[in-house]
This record gives structure tokens, C-alpha cells and sequence, in this order.
């Protein structure tokens, strides 16, 4: 099992035009010609893969940069409005595979073309003769001007730790406090996001859209989730226009015994609801 170590820290990505500066590659030589990061569709759940094929285990985190290429060279893109990361420490060991959720076009104004997604490692074995040292990896794709939508999303994370003991509910579409958490569990749960909206359509759920959680009042990305606690938020699920049919949304939890301590899991909770 991937150990997860929480860091307590918030990244922020401003806000801003692409750089007119392009920055190289951090690398390390016996290092980044083992490690390989993948990009896949561009919308969907877990869609970046992390491949570890060196001796050494080494860690990374939830932030990222978006680069475009321009005349054969590749420079920032900043998102249109200032992003933040609640920092932790993915710990993928020596030999393994590792993914991750990384949406990008959530927060970007992307134009027609080639772009990479940078991710920041650094290796972790205290035993290595490259203890602490950093590297970068870089995994390409191509944006064609079309933001893919109803796209099969993948199935639940699921945990041992908490079983069915946190519960998320949608009591109603537009009234105060109509949204529901329920932490019946003996462990501590931290959002790595909240809201991803689905839809059920001819027998499986479909990715439908990103919900901005600015609009979402009570449960938010920066607060941690007590054992045996209840949170209520409200969101005015009428206001999204949304087309009949049946809907979840989609919440992932970071699991943990201790506030500062390994991450044990992670889990999926979705809250289902109607539109008529």
C-alpha cells in the first residue's frame, strides 16, 4: 500500500499570462530515465500515472504546472484565477505504479495545441546517494479546442478503513444546509477534492461537469474531518440547470489515524440525487 505523508502547507499557483521565459528541467542522471509520467484523457478520474521502474522510492505531490510549446520551446500557463493545493506527500515506492487526478482544464484557458503537465519529485530513501535531491517529470499531451465531456468515470475508491461509515447525502436542491457528511468512522478524513459531478446514463455513470466549489458554503478543501462528526454544506444544486436524469457527486478523502500522521487510504463517497 502507497504511504501518504500529510504536509501542512497550502500551495498557491497565481494567476497570469503565459511566461515569456522558459525553465528547465530539473534532472537527476540514473533517475529520471526510470521514472515515467503518462497523461491520459484529459477530463477523467486518476488520469495521470506514475511508473517507477528505479531502485529508490521517492515522493511527490497533488500541485502541477501546465507548459505550452511554442517554436520548439515550452513555457508556463498560468490558470486564470489563483489555484491552491493542500500539500501532501504521495510516497511511491521503488518498482510501482502510482495514479493520480490531475484536471487541468478546470482552471485554465487553453488554446489550440501542445501542452505538457510538470509534476516536482524528490527521492526519499535516507539510504540513497541521492537522499533528498529533486527531479521533474513532464508528461505531453494535445489540447484540439474540445473539452471532452460524458466521459466513463472511474469506479469508487474504496476502503477497509472506514467500510460504510462516511455517508454524504443530498437532502435537497436549493435549500440551506442541504448537503450532508457523515464521519461514523474512528479515523480522520481530509478532501483531496469535493464535488465532481456524474450522471447515470445507460447503465453506468458518466463524468458530466466540474462544479466550482466557491459556491459551496460549510465543507470546504482546508479543514480536516473529525471521527464521529457531522458537516452540513449548501449549494443551490437548481442554479447548475441541470437536464432530468439521475446525478452523484463524487467526494475523495484522504483517511488517517492521526492528524499528522501517514495517510492510511483513500476513499470515495458519492451523494446521489434527481432532477425532473
Amino acid at each position: 500500500m502507497k504511504r501518504i505523508l500529510v504536509l501542512i502547507m497550502l500551495v498557491l499557483v497565481n494567476m497570469g499570462c503565459a511566461s515569456n521565459k522558459e525553465i528547465p528541467l530539473q534532472s537527476i542522471d540514473g533517475i529520471n530515465d526510470k521514472v515515467s509520467m503518462y497523461f491520459g484523457v484529459i477530463n477523467q478520474l486518476d488520469n495521470v500515472e506514475i511508473v517507477n521502474d528505479s531502485d529508490y522510492t521517492i515522493m511527490t505531490g497533488y500541485s502541477f504546472t501546465i507548459e505550452r510549446k511554442e517554436n520548439d520551446s515550452w513555457y508556463l500557463v498560468e490558470p486564470r484565477e489563483p489555484m491552491y493545493f493542500v500539500e501532501i506527500g504521495l510516497i511511491i515506492q521503488a518498482h510501482s505504479t502510482y495514479r493520480m487526478s490531475v484536471l487541468p482544464l478546470q482552471y485554465y484557458d487553453l488554446e489550440v495545441g501542445y501542452y505538457r503537465l510538470r509534476k516536482s519529485f524528490y527521492v526519499e530513501d535516507i539510504n540513497s546517494e541521492y537522499t533528498n535531491q529533486s527531479f521533474e517529470l513532464v508528461a505531453n499531451f494535445t489540447f484540439d479546442g474540445n473539452i471532452p465531456t460524458n466521459t466513463l468515470v472511474e469506479p469508487l475508491k474504496e476502503s477497509g478503513y472506514v467500510s460504510n461509515d462516511v455517508l454524504f447525502e443530498v437532502l435537497s436542491l436549493d435549500e440551506t444546509n442541504n448537503l450532508k457528511l457523515i464521519n461514523n468512522s474512528d479515523y480522520y478524513l481530509s478532501p483531496i477534492f469535493l464535488l465532481r459531478l456524474e450522471k447515470y446514463v445507460d447503465n453506468q455513470w458518466l463524468l458530466h461537469s466540474q462544479i466550482d466549489v466557491s459556491n459551496l458554503i460549510g465543507i470546504n478543501l482546508e479543514t480536516s474531518i473529525q471521527p464521529h462528526t457531522i458537516r452540513y454544506g449548501t449549494l443551490n444544486i437548481n442554479a447548475l440547470n441541470l437536464e432530468s436524469g439521475s446525478y452523484r457527486f463524487r467526494n475523495r478523502f484522504m483517511v488517517f489515524e492521526n492528524l499528522n500522521d501517514y495517510v492510511l487510504d483513500q476513499v470515495d463517497v458519492v451523494g446521489v440525487f434527481n432532477i425532473n
